[in-house]
């Protein structure tokens, strides 16, 4: 069964489906899913385990589901795709998954593109599994997560004040929830175009959505400042990662990619028209081999933030704003 993002919030009991399949890129509602989800079978009381199969690793696969839990009866498993899977891992998928050996598990899939969620071995497993697809929101659609995730702060915003705050993000919803999060902590709850727009163009903590902007205008010095002071909270790492990342694979498809599709590869990428000149500007500007060495220090960044790999995260994500320049 195939649910919209809203249709998983609303769903109640989550807890008789042994398969939840998510796709789609939109860190907000990923997290938000898989927090619904993992959150439900941990009051149950089931042991949770998470792994990466990035690298296309069979022997975790293998172990995880060939293992019994020595802590609990019921075990919960989630694994995470950086990429669709290659061949012997779909086939170890299908293979492991689809017998019913008492376990619950979560794949979470980033990169899957319609040939992907159409193939055999994909439909294989949705036809047992409950399948999130999440999409990146339009502003119909941020404004009603925007007003969702205002509802859950005990926020009230007028249905102005809502398309503001989206319009000013552009989508970009980890940027509108760091700026609700700014606004619960005032004394008022209430907010309407007017008494909103203080927070939009003053507020002092930067966010993920201004890192991206510095750096699509090319300022250097402000991207470096802006990294380094999210940098200074706490588990803002991931995000970070994921937005350096988001950017690097956009403009290594507007370098390899002929300059008649690149609307479709705005389109694809939920780029808003307002900024879509700067994204051509510095494709025009970053060479082929910047955006290379970017990606690899990203899967390098990535190793270091899940304790694969020793190294310093601080240096690393510094290195890769420096690959934009």
């Amino acid at each position: 069964m195939e649910l919209s993002y809203f249709d998983l919030i609303k769903k109640i009991d989550l807890t008789d489906y042994k398969l939840f399949i998510v796709t789609g890129d939109e860190p907000l509602q990923k997290h938000n899913i898989i927090e619904k989800i993992t959150n439900q079978f941990k009051l149950k009381n089931y042991e949770i385990s998470q792994h990466d199969l990035s690298e296309q690793n069979l022997d975790v696969l293998y172990n995880e589901t060939d293992t019994l839990s020595l802590f609990a009866m019921d075990k919960f498993i989630e694994f995470n795709f950086e990429k669709p899977p290659q061949k012997k891992l779909q086939q170890a998928l299908v293979e492991k998954l689809l017998k019913d050996d008492g376990n619950v598990y979560l794949l979470v899939f980033n990169g899957m593109k319609k040939q992907n969620i159409s193939a055999k071995w994909f439909k294989s497993l949705e036809h047992k599994a409950l399948h999130i697809r999440i999409f990146q929101p339009n502003l119909s659609n941020a404004i009603n997560i925007i007003s969702h995730e205002a509802q859950q702060m005990h926020l009230a915003l007028t249905r102005e004040a809502t398309q503001l705050l989206a319009q000013k993000t552009e989508g970009n919803l980890i940027a509108t929830k760091q700026i609700l999060k700014l606004l619960s902590r005032q004394e008022t709850k209430n907010f309407d175009e007017s008494t909103i727009r203080p927070f939009l163009h003053e507020h002092s903590n930067f966010d993920i959505f201004d890192l991206s902007e510095a750096i699509l205008l090319q300022q250097k010095t402000k991207s470096i400042k802006i990294l380094n002071s999210i940098l200074t909270e706490n588990d803002k790492s991931p995000l970070v990662l994921w937005a350096l990342k988001k950017e690097l694979r956009i403009l290594s498809q507007l370098k390899t990619t002929n300059p008649s599709y690149h609307q479709k590869i705005f389109k694809d990428n939920n780029i808003w028209a307002s900024k879509q000149k700067f994204y051509t500007s510095l494709s025009n500007k970053i060479n082929f081999e910047k955006i290379s060495q970017g990606l690899e220090k990203c899967l390098e960044a990535d190793l270091y933030i899940k304790g694969a790999k020793k190294g310093n995260i601080r240096l690393k994500l510094n290195e890769i704003v420096f690959s934009y320049f």
